[in-house]
């Protein structure tokens, strides 16, 4: 049995290569044969990660905004998970 930590890391890869897939795809597959991009969001943790796709998800703003809202919030509250993390993301985005 995985951990949790484990599945969730699992899910981060999987988003990015089904978000790497629709960017090739996007062009009519021209772009499957380019070398893919890495984001700009690949040192952040899987729970980091989750954090920029609810806030995405949710309609808050652009992935750019989410992302920069989730970094301020890790230096603000380190080392939480998801819960606490996202909260402290929700709150620099509405203070």
């Amino acid at each position: 049995m995985k951990s949790a930590d484990e599945v969730k890391m699992r899910i981060a890869q999987l988003r990015a290569a089904a978000d790497a897939l629709e960017w090739a795809l996007s062009a009519g597959g021209d772009r499957l044969n380019e070398p893919m991009r890495r984001s700009p969001a690949t040192d952040l943790s899987p729970v980091a990660l989750d954090c920029i796709s609810a806030l995405v998800n949710l309609g808050i703003g652009s992935k750019a905004k989410a992302e920069d809202a989730t970094r301020k919030a890790m230096a603000e509250v380190p080392g939480t998970g998801f819960e606490m993390l996202f909260r402290a993301a929700l709150k620099v985005l509405r203070p």
